[in-house]
């Protein structure tokens, strides 16, 4: 996950805007329409400005930095990076049927349940 540098303010973006959001995807994800899904839940991920934490394997900041003083402290990047791969998460698992979940659980990102998802059933996709 990269830093946010989103144009959208984090604090539009909650668990109500994902609910509202993932009502707009018409299907869940099942092991034969992975493409069709995908074409509903990407656009809104990249509308969000999130695409950062599904499409690229990028480091996510650390949690914490040392401030001019020389001190440690914590790095709001990384809360709002955090944050942000949370809602993201949860956008897509609120699309999964329940024969998919299961390749889901344990995972720690939204990138990797993209990527699993993806090597499972992009190319068993019959739409």
């Amino acid at each position: 996950m990269a830093s946010s540098t989103s144009s959208t303010p984090l604090s539009t973006l909650t668990i109500q805007t994902i609910a509202q959001i993932s009502a707009m995807v018409t299907d869940e994800l099942t092991t034969k329409n992975y493409n069709t899904l995908q074409h509903q839940v990407l656009p809104l991920i990249e509308g969000n400005s999130m695409a950062n934490h599904i499409l690229a394997d990028s480091k996510a900041p650390t949690a914490t930095i040392v401030a001019n003083s020389g001190k440690e402290e914590q790095n709001h990047a990384f809360s709002i990076c955090q944050q942000e791969d949370r809602l993201v998460k949860s956008l897509i698992n609120a699309t999964l049927s329940s024969k998919v979940c299961p390749f889901t659980v344990g995972l720690s990102t939204a990138r990797e349940i993209w990527k699993i998802l993806e090597d499972q059933f992009a190319n068993s996709s019959k739409q």
